[in-house]
């Protein structure tokens, strides 16, 4: 039931052990020099935050939602860029959808190096437009209810992979072309944009 009171530094070589450690109100915080080893859980106060340079963990980082809804986000730096889990027909109430949000572009790439050398994949632009890139075809869904497809074909299969009609321009030079192929992917019906067009069969 006795205390100590110091108001220097306390020097130990070997282990100091105590059920807390408190900083005096007012106080300067309490800091440690080296790497912290903990066996148990780190908690804090809900209304709290903890600051970190470099976080790496083994296993997984969960994110309880224990001030109700809709806290489940994770932000970087500021509500600019975030996740957040929430419910899909209302997101401020607490759900099992993902949100996924940005305030400029939305950018997906991938490719076999690091994040930060690898290839445009697709982009949701902040105006609400979608575009997908594969080499030198794009697909563009606009806010204008527009689906614009740039491409040298596009081609319709059926359930088996076989090709049942295609669109097909290589350039403003040539023509459009339609075409119909039946089951052994021969083409029966083709419609062309300069005026030569034929059915067969």
């Amino acid at each position: 039931t006795d205390s100590i009171t110091l108001t220097g530094n306390v020097t130990a070589s070997g282990v100091v052990k105590a059920d807390a450690f408190e900083s005096v109100a007012g106080g300067t915080t309490i800091t440690f020099n080296d790497d912290i080893t903990i066996d148990g859980n780190v908690s804090s106060s809900s209304t709290k935050t903890g600051s970190f340079g470099h976080l790496i963990t083994t296993n997984n980082i969960i994110m309880k939602n224990e001030m109700g809804a809709p806290h489940n986000m994770l932000e970087f730096h500021d509500k600019n860029v975030a996740i957040q889990r929430a419910q899909g027909a209302d997101r401020s109430n607490t759900g099992n959808s993902l949100y996924i949000g940005a305030f400029e572009d939305i950018v997906f790439t991938a490719q076999g190096t690091t994040v930060d050398s690898q290839t445009e994949r697709m982009r949701i632009t902040d105006d609400g437009d979608v575009l997908i890139a594969t080499n030198d075809a794009k697909i563009k869904a606009n806010s204008t209810n527009t689906l614009n497809i740039q491409a040298h074909q596009l081609k319709i299969l059926g359930s088996g992979g076989e090709e049942r009609f295609q669109l097909q321009s290589e350039g403003n030079a040539n023509p459009g072309v339609f075409m119909i192929k039946q089951s052994e992917e021969t083409t029966t019906v083709q419609l062309n944009s300069d005026g030569d067009s034929y059915l067969n069969g």
